[in-house]
């Protein structure tokens, strides 16, 4: 039984808003999942891949219901609805997760086929279903009012091409919501993106009601060149089965389809917030980046949208980092309204030496005004900085392969003149889980190069097939070892120049390590321009933090910084100290 009950009108004289030129169809998902179904998780992340994918051409409705959607604890929140059970069983879905793509019957089933490559397989489906021709437009405009909880919309059919042979056509209107937070079988392995910092999961586009009837909203299709306009009002209820309805996170998707099945083309309404805040952004989306410099930074980029309020020309976020806090202004090329969104790429910030760094990125200002940041405007991802030094022109590059020689190749480029230097791969295919070295000998100039490894299958070149790696060798000497463990590419930057760790820089001279060699424990002498904060960090021969101080703050002139050695094995290794106008570093032997 449906929540919430539409006042139906035909609208007269309406402006035209609807598209009127021919068009290929777009594609509605509608992923039947539930909290205990413990491969829904990897659906969830094929779903959100193909939507960054195909923004504008394909709309998400995540429906709960049969047997893993029955909360099992009072503590696990209710996700079912009377038309999900209704479409789960219309649609006749065998196993979870399953997705249906416009209604359309592939084959005997409306069910997208895909299990270990659900990603692959689905994308595939839906280039069938965007080379098809669609003979209608749909488009739909709205009001919404935080007050009243009044939904106010109107939807315009405009048909480019003739009815094929049917006796109806049917207009939905789906309620979904995001961000509702509560438990997810299995969700580590498959889609941790959505998963909170107290261990609980974010689910998205979760079908609230179906605000029009099951089998639609009738239209009886007319002639080519003709438009049909629907205009309808809804009162949204604060809550449904106790989970509250936030209008920031709700969503509605609106489809026409021919009969009950075959959707044809939908849209996300355009919607006026009337009685909201004054500005409302939200963060989403948010991926790490390599700066492609060999200063040990990163970049981050993340969807902003301006969910409600005002337009938006500047936003300022704080980045926070293991190095510190630092800010990043984003200037909008063109205003963004209520309802927009726009990827943003950061500056580089500092980030760790050849190790795993946590960014967390929040709103701090919204034109200039102060931003209260809450959970949806700040976002976290964690960073991976691969960097690899030497002071030597003559370098050996090995790339360890796993069985599978033909998923990898590499580039080997020069950052400073941005020219590929050296490639390889694909490699041989090997006899069981064996492994092969392929080596490269190189001559370099003093500078910063990137080398970048891919694999076609998306799990590096030591999962369970071979435990590859890939190395860099100077005078017979490892001096930098990457575990292969990766999942499509991986990045590994490599600083030639003179100001790399290996004591030979003129700045490196102004610092000293007394004694050196040393036994449990070293004295950093430094000379600092000015003060600064900076980061004190023990590397290995392979490049490795095996001793992280933090960030220090300095004062101008002369610094000492005690180092506690005892829980380090005796061997070589770089002490690097790096921040503002600070990238010092020497050589260190620990003997016993």
């Amino acid at each position: 039984m449906a929540l919430l009950f539409p006042l139906l009108a035909i609208a007269q004289a309406q402006e035209v808003f609807v598209s009127k030129e021919p068009s290929k169809r777009k594609a509605v998902i509608e992923e039947y999942t539930g909290i205990h179904c413990g491969f829904c998780p990897d659906g969830h992340h094929a779903e959100a891949v193909l939507l960054k994918k195909y923004p504008g051409k394909l709309f998400a409705i995540n429906i709960h219901a049969g047997q893993y959607a029955v909360p099992t604890t009072s503590k696990e929140l209710d996700l079912r609805t009377t038309d999900g059970d209704i479409l789960l069983r219309t649609f006749k879905i065998s196993g979870f997760p399953a997705a249906v793509l416009n209604r359309h019957k592939f084959g005997t089933s409306y069910e997208m086929g895909g299990s270990s490559s659900r990603e692959i397989d689905w994308d595939n489906y839906m280039q069938d279903i965007f080379a098809m021709d669609s003979y209608v437009n749909i488009a739909a405009k709205g009001e919404l009012d935080w007050t009243t909880r009044k939904l106010k919309l109107t939807v315009q059919l405009y048909y480019t091409g003739a009815v094929s042979g049917t006796t109806s056509n049917h207009i939905h209107v789906a309620m979904t919501q995001d961000e509702i937070i509560t438990t997810q079988t299995d969700y580590n392995d498959y889609n941790p993106e959505q998963v909170t910092e107290d261990g609980l999961y974010r689910h998205l586009h979760v079908l609230r009601d179906m605000l029009t009837p099951i089998e639609g909203d009738i239209v009886t299709p007319v002639g080519k060149d003709s438009l049909i306009t629907r205009s309808y009002e809804w009162n949204l209820p604060e809550s449904i089965k106790n989970i509250p309805l936030d209008f920031l996170n709700t969503n509605f998707v609106v489809f026409v389809a021919e009969s009950q099945s075959e959707i044809f083309s939908a849209c996300e309404p355009e919607l006026t917030h009337v009685n909201a805040p004054e500005t409302v952004v939200s963060l989403s989306n948010m991926e790490t980046l390599p700066s492609y410099s060999c200063a040990l930074a990163g970049k981050a980029a993340f969807t902003l949208k301006n969910q409600v309020g005002k337009d938006i020309s500047e936003v300022t976020f704080s980045i926070q980092t293991s190095w510190g806090n630092t800010e990043y202004t984003y200037q909008a090329d063109s205003i963004l309204k209520a309802g927009e969104s726009v990827r943003v790429i950061t500056d580089a910030f500092a980030a760790r030496t050849n190790g795993e760094e946590t960014v967390e990125i929040k709103v701090k200002s919204v034109n200039g005004e102060t931003y209260p940041a809450d959970a949806t405007s700040t976002v976290t991802a964690t960073l991976f900085v691969n960097y690899a030094f030497t002071h030597n022109a003559d370098v050996t590059l090995n790339v360890v392969q796993d069985r599978y020689g033909e998923d990898i190749t590499w580039k080997f480029r020069d950052t400073d003149k941005d020219t590929v230097l050296y490639t390889g791969g694909p490699y041989k295919e090997l006899s069981a889980n064996r492994t092969s070295v392929n080596s490269v000998p190189m001559n370099l100039e003093k500078g910063c190069y990137v080398l970048t490894v891919y694999d076609k299958s998306g799990d590096g070149i030591n999962s369970k097939f071979g435990a590859g790696n890939i190395n860099f060798v100077s005078q017979g000497q490892e001096f930098y070892r990457h575990d292969g463990k990766y999942a499509d590419s991986v990045i590994i930057m490599l600083d030639t120049r003179e100001n790399a760790a290996n004591g030979k820089t003129e700045k490196a001279e102004k610092l000293t390590l007394r004694p050196n060699p040393a036994k449990d424990r070293a004295e950093i002498s430094f000379t600092a321009e000015k003060t600064a904060l900076v980061r004190v960090q023990v590397l290995n021969h392979t490049g490795a933090c095996v001793l992280d101080l933090g960030n220090v703050r300095t004062e101008a002139g002369n610094t000492r910084i005690e180092l506690p050695l005892q829980n380090l094995v005796p061997g070589l290794y770089f002490v690097t100290l790096r921040g503002e106008n600070v990238n010092l570093s020497s050589k260190l032997v620990i003997v016993r």
